[in-house]
């Protein structure tokens, strides 16, 4: 009877955990978000906040801690595409962070939400990019 009610106890704590992961909409992802982490760097440290700005019609921005980015993003059902990005090019302080915050964005990911967190994960299922509204 004890196993019976511990198998129970997992399976509620699972279904919780993934009650709180939401479907990821171009409305939920608009607007400006802090960027923590980026191929596992902290941002905490960057010359400037990093922060990444999503607009509803698929155009991206923000600041990678030196340099201001751009570029365009299509979202489909969990998984994100960033396309044509630019990129100032002043040299600064924390550039390792800067080419952090690069290479999360380069490609296409899987977005995981989680509460105010949104995540970014690669092939392998680990975090490239921690943003958070």
């Amino acid at each position: 009877m004890k196993v019976i009610k511990s198998v129970l106890a997992l399976v509620a704590i699972a279904l919780t955990g993934c009650a709180s992961q939401k479907t990821i909409t171009t409305e939920s992802l608009a607007g400006k978000w802090s960027i923590k982490s980026a191929m596992g760097t902290s941002t905490e440290k960057g010359e400037s906040p990093a922060y990444i700005t999503f607009e509803k019609d698929g155009k991206v921005h923000g600041c990678a801690t030196v340099n201001l980015f751009h570029g365009g993003y299509t979202l489909d059902k969990d998984q994100i595409t960033f396309s044509q990005m630019g990129m100032t090019m002043k040299y600064g302080q924390s550039m390792d962070i800067e080419r952090a915050i690069s290479k999360a964005l380069d490609g296409s990911s899987t977005i995981k939400a989680n509460g105010n967190n949104l995540y970014f994960l690669n092939a392998t299922n680990d975090t490239i990019m921690h943003i958070v509204k």
